[in-house]
């Protein structure tokens, strides 16, 4: 049982350099700065601005 939001993940992490060979992951500079956000603030972030 949850009890609160801390107990949502925002996303699976990306881990881009994990098997490299059989996925390859390429995001956008802007898609990347929204993720960061994200990783920065502990919630969703619709707009990569503070």
């Amino acid at each position: 049982m949850l009890l609160g939001a801390g107990g949502f993940f925002l996303r699976p992490g990306l881990e881009p350099g994990k098997f490299p060979e059989q996925r390859q992951i390429s995001l956008s500079p802007e898609l990347m700065a929204r993720l960061a956000a994200q990783d920065a603030a502990g919630r969703l972030v619709f707009d990569a601005a503070p």
